[in-house]
């Protein structure tokens, strides 16, 4: 079998940001597409200035199909208020189906996806960011 014996590196950074409010309901939206050589997600940071905690549901689409993946709860404040840290959808210890270094390589074609389960509170703000790069 055949293998690639040669190092591959990132070329070009691919980051993307979705805020949620509450008239999004719980519309599932894209917030990471893998380029046209496939990616690497390093982390999804979210911040939310909701008094109340989201729960954040993850999907890998493929084009066809979307593949709920985890569910990581962004506490009340996270990110916002100068004392809870903000939250990397992308830890190990959430979803331990990650690489060992808590990234995730994506292929052509592939999405990451996410959802909220329940609104997001009138005039408050769930915001999602996707830190990658393209191959």
């Amino acid at each position: 079998m055949a293998q690639n014996t040669s190092p591959i590196f990132v070329l070009t950074i691919n980051d993307k940001g979705v805020t949620f409010v509450n008239a999004d309901g719980t519309t599932t939206k894209d917030i990471f597409v893998a380029g046209a050589n496939g990616s690497r997600l390093a982390s999804i940071s979210a911040t939310t200035t909701d008094t109340s905690a989201n729960l954040v549901i993850l999907y890998a689409y493929d084009g066809s199909t979307a593949y709920r993946i985890g569910e990581v709860s962004v506490a009340a404040a996270s990110g916002t208020d100068g004392s809870t840290a903000a939250v990397n959808l992308l830890s190990l210890s959430m979803n331990p189906w990650l690489n060992s270094d808590g990234s995730l390589t994506l292929p052509t074609g592939w999405k990451i996806q996410a959802s909220v389960s329940t609104s997001v509170t009138s005039a408050k703000t769930l915001t999602l960011v996707a830190w990658g790069a393209d191959y």
